[in-house]
């Protein structure tokens, strides 16, 4: 439901995005202390699934090697 009216709001999301006013509004949702926002929480999700990639590319080499 998110994404159907993200799509149907596609350019005023750009707008907002390229005027900077999209991240400040994400950055205004936090739980607790504003350090705890919904910007932070989702670099800290890419940085976990970047890292999961990352030694998963490194095995898989060894994985494949020991056929």
């Amino acid at each position: 439901m998110v994404l159907q009216w993200m799509g149907m709001n596609a350019l005023i999301i750009y707008a907002l995005a390229a005027c900077d006013l999209f991240t400040a509004a994400i950055q205004g949702f936090y739980r607790g202390s504003p350090e705890n926002n919904l910007e932070d929480f989702e670099f800290l999700v890419m940085k976990n699934i970047i890292a999961r990639a990352y030694s998963l590319a490194k095995l898989l080499p060894t994985i494949q090697g020991s056929d």
